[in-house]
């Protein structure tokens, strides 16, 4: 999922998909998620791992209030370090700014 440029809102085209991402989550208690939130390079180091954890945070606070416990979401911020598209053009910039699922398998007891 993007974001606009400077801001951690969640855009209202990815709320299907959030409230899909909640609904396996509580039909499979045996996967944890890892948020990852990244930013284009405009900005500051700083300024961008601050923004880039505010977006992971935002997406961790949607699935909180869909019923997701909060144990099972880390989040981390990468700001602008690991871009996968050039930010040389604003498309490239927009493909940046960014928040990705990674999926942690629990073991099952």
């Amino acid at each position: 999922m993007h974001f606009d440029f400077n801001k951690a809102d969640i855009k209202k085209e990815y709320i299907p998909l959030l409230k899909e991402v909640a609904k396996v989550l509580k039909e499979n208690p045996n996967i944890n998620l890892r948020i990852e939130g990244y930013t284009d390079d405009i900005g500051t180091k700083a300024y961008n791992q601050k923004l880039a954890l505010r977006r992971a945070m935002a997406v961790k606070n949607f699935l909180v209030k869909e019923g997701i416990k909060p144990e099972r979401i880390q989040i981390v911020g990468f700001g602008k370090e690991r871009y996968i598209a050039e930010n040389t053009t604003p498309i490239g910039r927009l493909t940046n700014r960014r928040a990705e699922f990674i999926v942690i398998q629990v073991p099952t007891q």
